[in-house]
């Protein structure tokens, strides 16, 4: 039985998977804002989303 690449990574609707916050992470450290890899609204509006 052959397994979809996409049922290995699935996670929780909300749930930022760990690739996604080191590039999160690095995005903040490169624009002077704490490392934590979690979507602030500082963030957000550094990326005019907000």
């Amino acid at each position: 039985m052959k397994t979809s690449p996409l049922a290995l990574n699935l996670f929780p609707a909300g749930v930022i998977e760990p690739v996604t916050q080191k590039v999160i992470a690095k995005y903040q450290s490169l624009n002077g804002f704490p490392a934590t890899g979690q979507i602030n609204v500082a963030m957000l509006k550094s990326l005019n989303i907000m």
